[in-house]
């Protein structure tokens, strides 16, 4: 258990950061959670299916899905990075 805290922990920000793309740039909030949709409707797949699925067929897939989401979360923490960044560019011209 202890052992999945960092993940959850590393899943929440990513919520958080999403939640907060959604006020800073609406349309990339709109395309990352449509990509996380996406990996969710395999993850449901993957869920239905893992017991009836081989070992190492079912690992493959739950590693592909962990990999997915880490990308998506990377996206979404640089979309709001530079659009954070953007805005304090913005106030140095002031």
């Amino acid at each position: 258990m202890v052992k999945d805290a960092p993940q959850k922990q590393q899943a929440q920000q990513c919520y958080e950061l999403l939640t907060a793309l959604k006020g800073l740039d609406n349309s990339a909030f709109e395309t990352y959670k449509q990509q996380f949709n996406t990996i969710n409707k395999s993850y449901e797949v993957y869920k239905r299916n893992r017991s009836i699925i081989d070992k190492n067929s079912a690992e493959i897939m739950k590693s592909e899905i962990d990999s997915k989401i880490e990308v998506v979360c990377s996206r979404v923490r640089s979309a709001v990075f530079t659009n954070m960044s953007s805005r304090a560019n913005a106030l140095k011209q002031l």
